[in-house]
């Protein structure tokens, strides 16, 4: 077995080919060892597929770990994608194998999720479920019966815009931190966009023409 390190990088990555077809990928380690012993798993997995036309098996719990570690785990919303994943895994079993994940079990699960939290935080489950299937489908070539999501998406209200009165707005200030006051009564009196007053310079204020000159995109 070979795995080399690119330069720059600290994790081993794994190269090879089975009949005409070329696999690479990083071992997401930077144990040699372990990365050889994930080297090994990927081609065995390609040799399979390859000579019986079979693709491999995967637990839900093991795709959902995987999704974290090769993905979602570097996202700033890994936080809430973890909690959401140990929603779905208590909703459809750890246990489950992809392709024997099938329509009853997402209804069962959305159900669940129902009873717990508004019907967009159980959309949401639904759309991490989908991109956890995709990903083994279409990343790690492992079994997967996909279930038709569109048919259990929940219809959500029209969000509705709701305007702060002066009361409001007052309300707002009091509540605030100290260092908040002041971009906050900036942002109500102008209207500019959060981007805009966070990202306001010096450069952009004429102090004696008494105005403000904000860079928008056409």
């Amino acid at each position: 077995m070979a795995v080399r390190r690119r330069k720059g990088s600290p994790y081993w990555q794994f190269d090879f080919t089975v009949k005409g077809r070329r696999f690479r990928g990083s071992c997401k380690t930077a144990c040699k060892d372990t990365a050889e012993i994930i080297e090994g798993k990927e081609k065995h997995d390609a040799l399979l597929e390859a000579w019986t036309g079979r693709k491999p098996r995967m637990t839900l719990d093991i795709a959902c770990g995987r999704y974290l570690l090769d993905h979602a785990g570097r996202l700033p919303s890994a936080p809430t994608i973890r909690y959401q994943t140990r929603n779905i895994l208590a909703a459809l079993g750890k246990g489950t194998y992809l392709d024997d994940l099938g329509d009853g079990g997402v209804a069962s699960m959305i159900a669940a999720l129902r009873g717990r939290m508004a019907d967009s935080s159980a959309n949401r489950h639904l759309t991490l479920l989908r991109a956890v299937l995709r990903m083994a489908r279409d990343r790690w070539r492992v079994a997967v019966t996909m279930p038709n999501f569109k048919a259990h998406y929940l219809r959500e209200p029209e969000p509705r815009d709701r305007y702060l009165s002066r009361d409001d707005a007052a309300k707002l200030i009091a509540a605030a931190a100290a260092h908040l006051k002041a971009p906050i009564r900036f942002s109500l009196l102008t209207g500019v966009r959060l981007a805009n007053c966070m990202g306001l310079d010096w450069s952009q204020v004429d102090m004696g023409g008494r105005t403000i000159t904000f860079r928008v995109k056409a």
